[in-house]
């Protein structure tokens, strides 16, 4: 057992590719987690075959959460939903960005542990333009402060 309450996740693998997903994703080992997840965020928690130790996932009815930030190392954010923070810390890792270029000192400076609702995660559509001229679509993360 790990001490993360789950993983924030905006993919998935379906026939072996990756799937971009609207709306988040949240995986963990835990059942119970898992349904309170769900409760808060909708969708149903499923189990899902793993190599990691998250045999639960939750494809979410949302693409924003309120969250208050416990603190960020290299691609790794680690946050607690505002709404359930004694669910524990959660953890979300970024591959294609790094921290700072997606969010640049929003986490320095809203860092805590207090669980009060300090920023809003949600996922947003980014177009790309390629050298050839077509646009892809990607899903990227984007972390907002929130002035109470």
């Amino acid at each position: 057992m790990t001490d993360v309450a789950g993983w924030f996740r905006f993919s998935r693998y379906e026939h072996g590719r990756e799937v971009l997903l609207s709306e988040w994703r949240v995986t963990t080992e835990h059942s119970g987690k898992a349904h309170e997840v769900a409760r808060l965020l909708g969708g149903e928690p499923k189990e899902w075959e793993s190599s990691d130790t998250d045999r639960w996932e939750v494809l979410t009815a949302s693409s924003t959460v309120r969250i208050a930030v416990d603190g960020a190392t290299g691609h790794t954010l680690s946050f607690r939903l505002a709404a359930c923070a004694e669910l524990g810390p959660f953890r979300m890792h970024f591959e294609t960005w790094t921290l700072s270029e997606i969010m640049g000192d929003v986490v320095d400076r809203l860092s805590t542990t207090d669980g009060t609702p300090h920023a809003e995660l949600a996922l947003q559509p980014m177009d790309v333009k390629t050298l050839s001229g077509m646009y892809l679509r990607y899903m990227r993360p984007v972390l907002t402060e929130i002035h109470l």
